[in-house]
């Protein structure tokens, strides 16, 4: 029989090559099914073989990345690369833009002693600007005062500012303006003004100035002057005509608030026709009784009694309060009877200060610059603080002892001379700069806390005796540590801190510990460790160690792996 082809019919031939791919299909696609994929991410996924619907080839996944997973047999979506590019772009509102501010005012007399001042200092917190303000912004001078006014500008934006002004108000009256050329990203200015600070010039409610923003619209409100003038605030605005396009246009001020004269009893109807002057006291002595409180400031103290000259003010125990402000200067006592309290302020300088504190009192000085400071020693509870000063000489003649707690912070000290520290006493030195620092003794259970601070010699010229601490950390640099020796017991830690030369220069004795963590130290010498004496390093760099003598059997010096010693040379082993 004939078979003939009709038009459109597929031969057998044909037929049969469809069917053998199809099954050769069906085979190799179970195969692939059969492997496992390969998923390179932080977990493989559980996957069914038969809910799949594609082959799977060897895709890397990339968990940074896991907007894309490749696979080389589907057309690739769009990948991380551009999104990248498109993030590179910068939008219009984030342009690079200068940020000029004012970060401190001082207005001193011509021979450079502050009236007042003020900072501005950005900090970082949770991720924002914040300004953290130090600020004794109140200060007094007499009528017609030459001063220098001083500030410092600063670029705190991203790109270079041109040329702007300047300019200095007397309350709302402008004064004076200086041009600055430009300003760097970064980078800091300084301008002066020679000026003199008049009652004449400007009125406090005179005109209310208003800055909306940019300093590009100033609208002045006559109200007048009622009464005396009496304060002035002295203010100065950068970028005075707004010449410059800031990333910031609400920062470009800064002022100080100074008292001149004839005030309408802000003081007290008994100071309201005096001029008030800046307090300097040339030779003082204070003494505060058992439970009392003492503080003594530069700030003006609300509803003060002025004194001035010679003085010998006593406040009555049983609660009662003394407040007084120092106009000019002052030389004289005042006694503080116990359970009773003085605030003493607008004191900015002194000569010669010796305090007395009794048992369990507390007593705060706040005095930007002291020639000589007199401590008649601290015991009980006794609590003192000084901070924020310029010292030539401290000198506490008796022991710091019983639980007597004596705190310096932020200071800059020349010469300090402690006669001995004892009982559960503390002596805390916080963020301080010092020249000198001489102790005689530390004994009992007493503690001298270093931290933060600056010192290029300090000298223990006796002993760390009894349970005694001496800790030095948190960032201390230190040139010169000498301590006549370490007896039993007692204890020098240094942490975090950098000294050049540490000394012990005599017996280090039983359970007498020296341990250092996280320091770096160029020497250490040891005359003598005894038996149970410990020297143990951590984490820490040391270049020489030299040890005179050394008890071969009891003494022990301990070095972890994380530590790096450059030298030991023990000289003789007893």
């Amino acid at each position: 029989m004939i078979i003939t082809k009709r038009k459109g019919q597929l031969s057998l031939e044909f037929i049969l090559l469809i069917l053998g791919l199809m099954v050769a299909g069906t085979v190799v696609s179970m195969g692939l099914v059969e492997q496992s994929p390969k998923f390179l991410g932080n977990e493989a996924s559980n996957i069914k073989k038969e809910s799949m619907g594609a082959f799977v080839t060897e895709a890397k996944f990339d968990s940074a990345n896991s907007d894309t997973i490749i696979n080389d047999s589907n057309p690739q979506p769009k990948t991380n690369e551009t999104n990248e590019t498109e993030e590179q772009s910068t939008p219009q509102d984030k342009q690079e833009l200068p940020d000029l501010t004012p970060i401190s005012l001082i207005v001193a007399y011509t021979n450079g002693t502050k009236i007042c001042h003020y900072c501005k200092e950005h900090v970082q917190n949770s991720g924002e600007n914040q300004q953290l303000q130090n600020q004794f912004r109140h200060g007094c001078c007499k009528n017609n005062t030459q001063v220098k006014i001083s500030t410092v500008i600063k670029n705190v934006g991203n790109a270079s500012a041109g040329q702007f002004v300047v300019a200095l108000y007397d309350n709302d009256e402008k004064v004076a303006e200086q041009t600055i050329s430009g300003l760097g990203v970064n980078d800091t200015t300084s301008v002066i003004f020679n000026y003199i600070i008049s009652t004449s010039k400007g009125c406090k409610n005179q005109h209310q100035y208003q800055n909306h923003g940019a300093n590009s619209q100033q609208q002045y409100q006559h109200h007048g002057c009622g009464g005396g003038i009496y304060e002035h605030t002295i203010k100065i605005v950068v970028d005075e005509y707004n010449s410059v396009n800031e990333s910031n246009e609400n920062n470009n001020e800064i002022s100080v608030e100074i008292n001149i004269t004839k005030g309408h009893g802000h003081h007290g109807h008994e100071d309201a026709n005096k001029e008030i002057n800046s307090g300097i006291a040339s030779d003082l002595k204070i003494y505060i009784g058992g439970y009392a409180f003492g503080e003594i400031t530069k700030d003006i103290i609300s509803g003060g009694k002025y004194i001035s000259g010679n003085i010998n003010e006593k406040i009555k125990g049983g609660g009662k309060v003394g407040k007084y402000n120092v106009n000019g200067t002052i030389s004289g006592k005042i006694k503080v009877n116990g359970n009773s309290k003085l605030y003493l302020g607008n004191l900015y300088s002194i000569n010669a200060l010796t305090l007395t504190p009794e048992g369990n009192s507390e007593t705060h000085i706040k005095v930007p610059e002291i020639g000589t400071l007199e401590i008649k020693g601290i015991k009980g509870y006794s609590w003192l603080e000084l901070k924020g000063s310029k010292v030539n000489t401290i000198k506490v003649t008796k022991h710091i002892e019983g639980n007597g707690y004596f705190m310096c912070q932020e200071d800059t000290i020349d010469y300090m001379y402690i006669s001995s520290i004892k009982g559960y006493a503390i002596l805390d030195l916080i963020k301080n700069k010092i020249d000198n620092l001489c102790i005689n003794r530390v004994e009992g259970n007493a503690y001298m806390y270093i931290s933060s601070s600056d010192i290029s010699k300090l000298r223990i010229s006796d002993s760390l005796k009894g349970y005694s601490t001496l800790n030095i950390w948190d960032g201390c640099e230190i040139s010169e540590v000498y301590i006549k020796g370490m007896q039993s017991d007692s204890t020098l830690i240094i942490g975090d801190s950098k000294i050049n030369k540490l000394t012990i220069n005599g017996n280090m004795g039983y359970d007498a510990v020296i341990y250092i963590n996280n320091a770096n130290i160029t020497t250490l010498h040891v005359k003598r460790m005894n038996w149970g004496a410990i020297i143990e390093i951590t984490n820490s760099n040391v270049e020489n160690i030299i040890i005179d003598e050394k008890n071969k059997n009891g003494a022990k010096i301990i070095i972890d792996e994380n530590s790096k010693v450059g030298n030991i040379e023990i000289k003789k082993e007893i």
